[in-house]
Protein backbone atom coordinates (compact mmCIF):
# COMPACT_ATOMS: atom_id res chain seq x y z
CA UNK A 1 0.00 0.00 0.00
CA UNK A 2 1.45 3.39 -1.13
CA UNK A 3 -0.21 7.11 0.55
CA UNK A 4 0.71 10.13 -1.23
CA UNK A 5 0.85 13.15 0.77
CA UNK A 6 0.05 16.59 -0.99
CA UNK A 7 3.27 19.05 -0.37
CA UNK A 8 4.17 22.52 -1.02
CA UNK A 9 6.34 24.26 -2.88
CA UNK A 10 8.68 26.39 -0.03
CA UNK A 11 11.70 27.81 -2.59
CA UNK A 12 13.01 29.67 -0.80
CA UNK A 13 16.13 28.13 1.90
CA UNK A 14 15.42 31.00 4.41
CA UNK A 15 11.51 30.25 4.47
CA UNK A 16 11.91 27.19 4.79
CA UNK A 17 14.99 27.03 7.66
CA UNK A 18 12.57 28.90 9.60
CA UNK A 19 9.90 26.25 9.35
CA UNK A 20 12.07 23.54 10.52
CA UNK A 21 13.41 25.89 13.33
CA UNK A 22 9.86 26.60 14.66
CA UNK A 23 8.92 23.03 14.08
CA UNK A 24 6.73 23.47 11.59
CA UNK A 25 8.59 21.23 8.53
CA UNK A 26 8.53 17.52 10.03
CA UNK A 27 10.96 15.94 7.84
CA UNK A 28 13.81 18.68 9.27
CA UNK A 29 14.94 18.80 5.56
CA UNK A 30 15.74 21.64 3.79
CA UNK A 31 14.66 20.28 0.41
CA UNK A 32 11.80 23.20 -1.25
CA UNK A 33 9.13 20.81 -0.14
CA UNK A 34 6.38 21.04 3.35
CA UNK A 35 3.85 18.52 3.78
CA UNK A 36 0.30 20.66 3.47
CA UNK A 37 -0.90 18.84 6.44
CA UNK A 38 2.18 20.08 8.34
CA UNK A 39 0.92 23.72 7.64
CA UNK A 40 -2.75 23.17 7.59
CA UNK A 41 -3.64 23.75 11.26
CA UNK A 42 -1.00 26.56 11.91
CA UNK A 43 -2.71 30.30 13.28
CA UNK A 44 0.38 32.15 14.65
CA UNK A 45 3.90 32.44 12.24
CA UNK A 46 6.88 34.24 13.41
CA UNK A 47 9.21 34.56 10.96
CA UNK A 48 10.87 37.52 11.98
CA UNK A 49 14.19 38.16 11.11
CA UNK A 50 15.36 35.30 9.02
CA UNK A 51 16.53 36.20 5.57
CA UNK A 52 14.09 35.64 3.95
CA UNK A 53 13.39 36.31 0.23
CA UNK A 54 9.89 34.35 -1.21
CA UNK A 55 7.73 33.67 0.61
CA UNK A 56 6.15 31.68 -1.56
CA UNK A 57 4.01 28.50 -0.61
CA UNK A 58 2.34 30.60 2.55
CA UNK A 59 -1.06 30.88 0.65
CA UNK A 60 -0.58 27.31 1.70
CA UNK A 61 -1.07 28.58 5.46
CA UNK A 62 -5.08 28.49 5.58
CA UNK A 63 -5.68 28.87 8.84
CA UNK A 64 -3.18 31.83 9.73
CA UNK A 65 -4.37 34.49 12.04
CA UNK A 66 -1.12 36.28 13.43
CA UNK A 67 1.43 36.62 10.94
CA UNK A 68 4.97 38.65 11.93
CA UNK A 69 7.52 38.60 9.22
CA UNK A 70 9.62 41.35 9.78
CA UNK A 71 12.74 42.35 9.06
CA UNK A 72 13.32 40.61 5.92
CA UNK A 73 14.16 41.12 2.93
CA UNK A 74 10.84 40.33 1.18
CA UNK A 75 9.21 43.08 -1.66
CA UNK A 76 5.60 41.85 -2.31
CA UNK A 77 3.48 39.74 -1.04
CA UNK A 78 -0.06 38.49 -2.18
CA UNK A 79 -2.23 38.68 1.11
CA UNK A 80 -5.91 37.67 -1.07
CA UNK A 81 -5.36 34.56 0.90
CA UNK A 82 -5.63 34.77 3.73
CA UNK A 83 -9.12 35.64 5.09
CA UNK A 84 -8.19 34.79 8.61
CA UNK A 85 -5.39 37.01 9.04
CA UNK A 86 -6.54 39.22 12.05
CA UNK A 87 -2.57 40.08 13.67
CA UNK A 88 -0.17 41.25 11.15
CA UNK A 89 3.38 42.39 11.54
CA UNK A 90 5.39 44.69 9.67
CA UNK A 91 5.49 43.10 5.96
CA UNK A 92 9.23 43.57 5.14
CA UNK A 93 12.45 45.44 4.84
CA UNK A 94 13.30 46.67 1.54
CA UNK A 95 16.17 45.46 0.35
Amino acid sequence: ISSFSQTTAIPDIYFERALIDAGIDSDNKVDGLISTEDISNITELNIANKGIYNLSGLESFTSLTNLNCSKNKISRINMSSFKNLIQFGKLCTLP
